[in-house]
């Protein structure tokens, strides 16, 4: 991802954090993350880094897109998480690129690990958690995204392949 000038930084990272508690709280009360805010965010991300990055940027933005779908698309295709959490990562990618999007999944996954126990402290039948079993991600997401996003603003590198 290009380096992004500090003003344009915090403001992608305001951004992005208000797109993840509007899904958050979407996936909470309603168990589904809209595509009317999700589709919007990713076109607008790699404008924005298209915008300051050239093609260069729109280069990053769209693979940190990819690398964030592939990341839940097993999941997804095993019916164990929604699309609306697939794209969700997807515009943390967008926004942080492939390294920002590997250390969100990282965050996102403790995040998860934590929301798991506590449904299992809970009980899967309270009002929380579905029937089914299967948990509302987006919270997870959005808390790994912002925890990723608050790891780079304290000066520490986004993981590297």
């Amino acid at each position: 991802m290009p380096t992004l000038a500090p003003w344009a930084k915090y403001l992608l990272y305001a951004w992005l954090a208000i797109v993840c508690l509007a899904c958050a709280v979407s996936d909470a009360r309603t168990r589904r993350i809209p595509n009317k805010i999700t589709y919007p965010t990713i076109l607008t991300l790699i404008a924005f880094h298209t915008a300051l990055g050239g093609l260069p940027g729109f280069y990053a933005s769209a693979l940190g897109l990819a690398a964030g779908m592939s990341l839940l698309i097993a999941p997804y295709a095993l019916g164990k998480m929604g699309a609306g959490d697939v794209k969700l990562l997807g515009v943390v990618g967008a926004a942080l690129g492939v390294s920002g999007a590997l250390t969100a999944f990282l965050f996102t996954c403790l995040a998860g690990g934590a929301q798991g126990f506590y449904y299992l402290i809970r009980g899967y039948g309270s009002k929380d958690a579905a029937a089914d079993g299967r948990m509302c991600y987006g919270l997870a997401i959005a808390a790994g995204a912002v925890a990723a996003m608050i790891w780079n603003l304290a000066g520490k590198e986004f993981i590297r392949f």
